[in-house]
C-alpha cells in the first residue's frame, strides 16, 4: 500500500473543526480501515479524532452509506436569494411598512416569515429612526459612560 499521508493531505486541506467530512475523505477512511489499518491510525493520518472515525464506521456497517442523513426539520420558504431581494428594499426606503414589503416580496409568504427573514440580518429596529442630534459641546459634558 502506498502511503497515504500524501493523499490524505489533499483529503483533509478544506476540513475545518466541527464540519462534515466530504464523502472521499469518508470513503478514504473505510478504505484504511478495510486495509488493516486501526481506527487510531486512521484517525492520526486523517487529523481527527478516532471516535469520528469509529462512527463514520459504524455508519457504513449499518446502511452501506457514508453520505450524511437529510436535515430534520421543515424547508426555508424564502431562499437566500429571495432575502437578498428584500434587503435592499429596506436600504432604499428605510421607513417601508410591512404590508408594502409584503407585496414587494417575489414569493408569498406569511408576515411572521419575513420578519424572521430580516430579524438575521437586522438584530433591533431596522426602521429609521429620528435622533435628536447633540452638539460637540453636548457630547464633551456627557459622563463616559454615556459615550
Amino acid at each position: 500500500m502506498s502511503d497515504p499521508s500524501n493523499y490524505s493531505t489533499i483529503l483533509i486541506a478544506n476540513h475545518q473543526t466541527n464540519h462534515e467530512w466530504s464523502d472521499e475523505a469518508k470513503g478514504a477512511m473505510i478504505g484504511m480501515r478495510m486495509a488493516g489499518m486501526s481506527q487510531r491510525a486512521v484517525a492520526r493520518v486523517l487529523k481527527t479524532d478516532h471516535k469520528t472515525v469509529a462512527a463514520i464506521e459504524k455508519r457504513f456497517t449499518q446502511t452501506a452509506s457514508v453520505q450524511n442523513k437529510p436535515r430534520i426539520g421543515r424547508p426555508q420558504k424564502l431562499n437566500r436569494a429571495q432575502t437578498r431581494y428584500v434587503l435592499p428594499l429596506i436600504g432604499k426606503n428605510p421607513y417601508i411598512k410591512w404590508e408594502k414589503l409584503l407585496s414587494e416580496a417575489q414569493e408569498p409568504v406569511c408576515l411572521s416569515t419575513l420578519k424572521h427573514a430580516v430579524s438575521f440580518y437586522y438584530k433591533r429596529k431596522w426602521k429609521a429612526m429620528d435622533r435628536l442630534r447633540i452638539s460637540k459641546v453636548q457630547a464633551a459634558s456627557r459622563p463616559n459612560w454615556m459615550s
